[in-house]
């Protein structure tokens, strides 16, 4: 079975496609690749030293990606501004406003990093998804129950923290 190359070269940017492979093996990757993109979030996520393949790097790669970065910094400013996007959450959900005033300082920062030019960490974008898109995010007001507003602050910062890339995600980036 061929290998494919997926190392970019040192200094360059990941484009939205992820790395390059030509041809039908590229557009087979990126099709496994869409298919498999929870199995592949919960790897990123877990910041395993598990196998890793063409469809992780790929995944990595698009994740990092100025267009994803864009993407989650966008809906994390309508969270500040208290604007929740209509075509995720429906009238039974609300943010937290409370949470939120509090986490208000973390968030901005994480917002200010994810539309830097600096390279970030996959897992960090991941985990920027997740306090977005996880019903029981601290980011909303649990329904009949009392919300702790620092839990968001510390998800947050555990996020901010994600974001800074690891040694070995530098050189690939």
């Amino acid at each position: 079975m061929a290998s494919f190359a997926l190392q970019r070269p040192t200094g360059t940017a990941p484009n939205a496609a992820g790395p390059s492979i030509d041809g039908a093996r590229g557009l087979l990757l990126r099709a496994l690749t869409r298919l498999r993109r929870p199995w592949l979030d919960r790897e990123i996520a877990r910041d395993s030293e598990g196998p890793t393949g063409p469809s992780l790097a790929l995944r990595r790669a698009q994740l990092v990606s100025r267009r994803e970065r864009t993407r989650l910094a966008g809906r994390l400013e309508r969270v500040l501004a208290d604007a929740p996007p209509p075509e995720t959450l429906g009238g039974a959900v609300r943010i937290d406003a409370g949470a939120v005033e509090v986490a208000r300082p973390v968030l901005t920062e994480l917002v200010l990093h994810l539309r830097s030019s600096e390279a970030v960490g996959a897992r960090g974008v991941v985990l920027g998804w997740r306090l977005l898109t996880d019903p029981g995010s601290p980011v909303y007001v649990p329904p009949g129950e009392f919300a702790d507003p620092d839990r968001l602050w510390h998800r947050s910062f555990a996020v901010l923290l994600a974001l800074r890339p690891h040694a070995a995600e530098v050189t690939t980036q």
